[in-house]
């Protein structure tokens, strides 16, 4: 008779075997206290737990809205952390206002590294290079589209509440949005295919 397959567990099913294990223990005892204490700490646990979750939610968060993971390059790689400061910037100012008037929003282009920039065929200075050489991170780039409305719409909310950079792109459907004035760079708007 060959040997049983051991069965892989996951972590799931380890702690709720754990768990199980001295609920069974405290029950034995007959003390009520061991079985108080237990529930205690679960009920710790699970708040502590829900703190945590929220800070880390709360610190991956430029705005209500919007998270950082959203910017990340279409490559897969991340937004720099020299970055956060001018994308909560951007989202607080600009994009939700925008949500607001014209639903949820969907970022199809934020963050570019130099080499997929050039790759998709993207202005060499462009404002979507968070980590170019020389810049602080401080002025980013977004490219959005709204739930309701068109790109002449979003662009035009955008220039009247005083985005620096707003390209829009009625061919391809979206607007792009940016706060170059962070470093030092004129305000352009119109631009666009």
């Amino acid at each position: 008779m060959p040997a049983p397959i051991p069965t892989l567990r996951t972590k799931r099913d380890k702690r709720r075997a754990q768990r199980d294990r001295q609920q069974a223990k405290y029950k034995r005892t007959r003390k009520r206290g061991h079985l108080k204490a237990f529930r205690a700490h679960r009920r710790a646990l699970r708040f502590l737990t829900r703190l945590i979750k929220r800070r880390v939610l709360r610190e991956s968060r430029p705005s209500p809205n919007f998270s950082y993971a959203e910017f990340n390059c279409n490559d897969g790689t991340p937004v720099p952390k020299a970055a956060y400061k001018g994308l909560d910037h951007l989202c607080l100012n600009y994009l939700e206002p925008l949500r607001k008037k014209y639903g949820a929003i969907s970022v199809t282009s934020g963050f570019r590294h130099q080499a997929y920039n050039a790759d998709i065929g993207g202005a060499s200075l462009s404002v979507h290079i968070y980590d170019f050489p020389g810049r602080d991170g401080s002025a980013v780039a977004a490219d959005v589209v709204c739930r309701t409305g068109n790109p002449q719409q979003w662009g035009d909310y955008l220039k009247s509440i005083g985005a620096d950079g707003v390209g829009i792109y009625n061919a391809s459907g979206f607007v792009h949005v940016d706060n170059r004035g962070r470093m030092g760079w004129p305000d352009s708007h119109d631009f666009g295919i």
